[in-house]
């Protein structure tokens, strides 16, 4: 049995978002910015393994990073909740690298990519142009802990795909345009789904502490260390800003890019 549950998002989709609505439900007040990991872990070889899987081979690499996610338990939560920018890929051994045993479960977070490509520029320090083609490049290195590339990353598309496609673990998809317009509904789809007994007052505060405004206003007094370079990493949050950001013609690009896929997940072209 696993007690994994994977939060999996192309960058920029709102992973982050979730983190902290998860966080501020299990503290009971608004989540601590600089130690979200306390409610969520990441995707790499538990570090208090002492394990260091540059000395292995990638295949056996692969098959203890399994066995590490699957052996942790969770300390007074129903899961241990894991962030995850990587597409579902086999890994070196050729099983997909995120699968787990039996009880695993995965919330898959989906955002607009003509959004996703603005808020990466600016997260990134790259041009519009750059973060657009980003989008539709395929990276696959052979283990991403090995690599020098933070994510191991197909296009938005094959990301998406890759992820909603899988029948090995239960999941469910978000979307980051529904976390915007109903967060109370989103969040209590999240927590019930992942097994945490909670309250639609607990859901209302937790919503309310985690608000896009609020949590922007928290980075600029208080920081946040997954912030890049004093780029702020709650930056605007609007759900259609990309509308007068992105130049038409980037626009344009992506929706042949992704038109496929965009459509069918109810994203206008």
């Amino acid at each position: 049995m696993s007690s994994t549950a994977w939060l999996a998002s192309y960058p920029k989709s709102g992973n982050t978002w979730v983190r902290t609505w998860i966080d501020a439900l299990h503290r009971g007040q608004g989540p601590n910015l600089h130690r979200l990991s306390g409610s969520s872990t990441g995707d790499g070889m538990d570090p208090s393994l002492g394990i260091s899987i540059g000395d292995l081979s990638p295949e056996y690499a692969a098959s203890l990073m399994r066995l590490s996610w699957a052996s942790a338990r969770p300390d007074a939560a129903p899961c241990v909740l894991r962030k995850t920018h990587h597409a579902w890929v086999p890994g070196p051994d050729g099983f997909p690298i995120h699968w787990q045993p039996k009880g695993a479960k995965a919330v898959y977070v989906i955002r607009d990519p003509r959004a996703v490509a603005v808020s990466w520029a600016h997260h990134a320090g790259i041009t519009l142009d750059e973060s657009v083609s980003a989008t539709a490049e395929d990276v696959r290195p052979v283990l991403w802990d090995q690599a020098k590339s933070p994510y191991v990353l197909t296009s938005w598309s094959n990301h998406v795909r890759s992820w909603t496609s899988q029948q090995e673990i239960p999941m469910i998809v978000v979307s980051y345009e529904s976390m915007s317009s109903q967060p109370a509904v989103e969040l209590t789809r999240i927590v019930d789904f992942l097994g945490y007994e909670t309250s639609p007052e607990q859901v209302n505060a937790a919503v309310e502490a985690c608000s896009f405004v609020t949590l922007a206003t928290r980075e600029i007094f208080e920081g946040f260390n997954e912030a890049i370079e004093n780029r702020a990493f709650f930056r605007r949050g609007e759900v259609d800003s990309w509308r007068h950001e992105l130049p038409a013609e980037l626009a344009d690009r992506i929706a042949q890019d992704h038109g496929e896929v965009m459509e069918e997940f109810g994203y206008d072209l």
